[in-house]
């Protein structure tokens, strides 16, 4: 995962961060196997700069074993506020057709565009055949567009979804201009 993010921060110019902390096992306190000096990996952290706005990437190894993506865009975005979650699985049994992925905006052309990039950045496919469980909202906070996404790492291929994660908040930027 290190190698990943490195290669992901020479790439794009980002800026690239782990967080250390000292590794004990929860009921004995004792050390368990440790990195160098006693210390084990808390989070990987990645600040990717794109069209004059920052992309910022945590995936957390403590406790809580999350994956973030946070972007709060600049310069007055108009993107419509939209959520973007997985289906209930109840829901899917009656309908294998669904996508797995809901999106929930009141712009039907922006809907449009989400399921469209979902498709073509392949993030609908890692959902579905990798249990990729996602919570991915657009929202205006304290007069600033805000995109959040959040998952849980406990997945196999959280390697695979950091690029199209990272690309679809390319192109959310993006949208700004069209």
């Amino acid at each position: 995962m290190e190698t990943l993010f490195k290669k992901i921060s020479e790439e794009e110019n980002g800026d690239y961060h782990i967080i250390y902390e000292k590794s004990y096992q929860p009921y004995l306190l004792l050390p368990l196997q440790m990195k160098e000096n006693g210390l084990q990996i808390k989070s990987l952290q990645l600040k990717i700069p794109y069209d004059n706005q920052i992309i910022e990437i945590e995936y957390s190894f403590s406790k809580t074993h999350v994956g973030v993506l946070f972007s709060q865009l600049k310069d007055g975005f108009s993107i419509p506020q939209f959520q973007i979650s997985n289906r209930s699985h109840y829901k899917r049994l009656f309908n294998k057709k669904l996508n797995i992925l809901k999106i929930n905006c009141e712009d039907p052309k922006f809907r449009k565009y989400l399921t469209s990039k979902l498709d073509e950045l392949q993030i609908e496919h890692i959902a579905r055949e990798v249990k990729f469980e996602s919570q991915i909202t657009g929202r205006i906070n304290n007069d600033q567009y805000e995109i959040k996404t959040s998952f849980h790492l406990a997945f196999s291929e959280k390697k695979t979804v950091l690029r199209p994660m990272i690309n679809l908040y390319k192109c959310l930027i993006d949208y700004k201009a069209s």
